[in-house]
């Protein structure tokens, strides 16, 4: 799959998304709403998410890659890891929003918790690749 592939697809699936997000924001009454309208609604701004993440971070993984002759697909693995990672903690803040149960105590340890993800990944992606 070329990049450009890549990116056609990444963005219809992107747009998929936020017709769907639209959809359920301007269709659904929340007051009336059951659990299965809440699951499509946070599993479409996730999606919504991961997409423009990834779509916005692969440029600037690109710009800012040391190795400049290093495979596509690692650009494109890394952009859609942190594009993961990032939509599923915004999600998920959301979420404890919506839940009222977000405060700066909890918003500090989930920004916590993230960190330590991402550092727990980086440090394990660096052990992986090395070979003695």
């Amino acid at each position: 799959m070329t990049l450009r592939q890549y990116l056609i697809i990444m963005g219809f699936g992107t747009i998929l998304c936020a017709a769907a997000l639209g959809l359920i924001l301007f269709q659904i009454d929340p007051y009336q709403a059951d659990i299965i309208s809440f699951g499509l609604f946070y599993a479409c701004v996730c999606f919504t998410l991961i997409g423009l993440c990834s779509l916005l971070i692969l440029p600037v993984i690109q710009a800012l890659s040391k190795r400049r002759n290093m495979l596509l697909h690692k650009h494109v693995t890394k952009s859609l890891r942190i594009a993961i990672t990032v939509s599923f903690f915004l999600t998920l803040l959301l979420f404890l929003q919506g839940e009222q149960l977000l405060s700066p105590i909890t918003g500090a340890a989930l920004f916590t918790f993230m960190a330590l993800v991402i550092v727990i990944r980086i440090s394990m992606h660096k052990h992986s690749s090395f070979s003695p």
